[in-house]
């Protein structure tokens, strides 16, 4: 899945967890939560830094640089991560929700890369990728100039990942709908 429908998914996971769990906070605290929320659903996605280095340049991962194949793309490293934050941050009540919020959306996001992708769900016990339509992470793209290249990267993806593409269109109308 692409940015924007990280984003979108954090944001509805962000504001299920305040109107459901927490209703009795300020407005700034949840926005808070919500941006944490939608943080924790990017975070995921920092690991792609490592893959361009990797590749040498901004292209899209080879299966031998694929970021999903990273420790840092799996629910155990949320999971460490999240406790890591309630550690480090005392024990509150406030640390607690701040932690579970970014570690519900970083679980989002290892949903969202799980319907066509594939995330090694079992790790550290497997290093098997589980996905629902394994399509693959390889795109077969001429070198273009910058948009070029994702204007025809945007085309194959929808193609491609239909699925995805379409959760995704789902995800942000959802969320701006849920905003407005």
């Amino acid at each position: 899945m692409l940015p924007p429908g990280h984003v979108a998914g954090g944001y509805l996971i962000g504001y299920a967890f305040v109107r459901f769990f927490e209703p009795s906070l300020t407005s700034e605290e949840e926005w808070l939560l919500i941006f944490l929320a939608m943080a924790g659903a990017c975070a995921p996605d920092l690991d792609m830094f490592f893959s361009f280095f990797k590749v040498g340049g901004m292209r899209l991962a080879t299966q031998s640089a694929n970021h999903r194949l990273l420790f840092t793309h799996t629910p155990f490293f949320w999971l460490t991560f999240g406790a890591g934050i309630f550690f480090l941050f005392g024990f509150s009540e406030s640390a607690f929700r701040s932690a579970c919020v970014f570690t519900l959306g970083a679980f989002s996001h290892l949903m969202l890369d799980s319907i066509q992708y594939g995330i090694r769900w079992l790790y550290p016990f497997s290093k098997q990728l589980f996905s629902i339509r394994d399509q693959g992470v390889e795109f077969d793209l001429p070198r273009e100039r910058f948009f070029m290249h994702w204007m025809h990267f945007l085309f194959a993806y929808s193609r491609r990942f239909a699925l995805t593409c379409l959760l995704e269109i789902i995800l942000i109308i959802a969320a701006l709908i849920i905003a407005i």
